[in-house]
């Protein structure tokens, strides 16, 4: 007993995409769609309408109603008929990179490898500053409490006098 027709229609927004046949993966095959449309709510089955007339008329044929472009013009999409023979595709050699991605990347290589250079260096000064700036720091400390002693010894001399 053959399979029961079906009819399944999709849309772009563009146009809508109908095909009568027993099953959901042949219309996404009709279709030339790898993703399940129906999955995403995209494709469902339809039961009456023009559309459905349409195709119904056609079985495997996928009917083309514009619906935002050719609006309203309905065409049916012919698939090159199937042949016993098949012709064997002689296999590409893998295609190398393009030469302008390749310097692009040498390019960026490059210019990552001076950035790190001149941060390297920038670092250096810093930390050469910073070091500079620890010693003077230190020797104003050393000098500030060699002072303040030394005040604060003649100051005590000073208020013992006064008694």
């Amino acid at each position: 007993m053959a399979a029961r027709l079906k009819v399944f229609t999709w849309s772009d927004g563009f146009h809508a995409h109908t095909v009568a046949t027993t099953s959901r993966t042949k219309a996404l095959k009709a279709w030339g769609v790898n993703r399940d449309l129906f999955k995403d709510a995209i494709a469902r089955e339809i039961t009456a309408g023009a559309d459905y007339d349409r195709a119904m008329a056609e079985p495997g044929v996928v009917i083309e109603r514009g619906e935002s472009i050719d609006r309203g013009k309905i065409t049916a999409l012919r698939l090159p008929p199937k042949t016993a023979k098949t012709t064997a595709r002689k296999p590409q050699a893998p295609k190398g990179p393009d030469p302008d991605d390749v310097r692009r990347v040498e390019r960026l290589k490059d210019d990552l490898a001076s950035l790190e250079k001149a941060h390297g260096q920038e670092r250096d000064e810093l930390d050469a500053s910073i070091g500079a700036l620890e010693k003077k720091r230190r020797d104003l400390e050393r000098d500030y409490a060699r002072k303040r002693t030394g005040l604060k010894r003649k100051l005590a001399e000073a208020e013992r006098r006064l008694r």
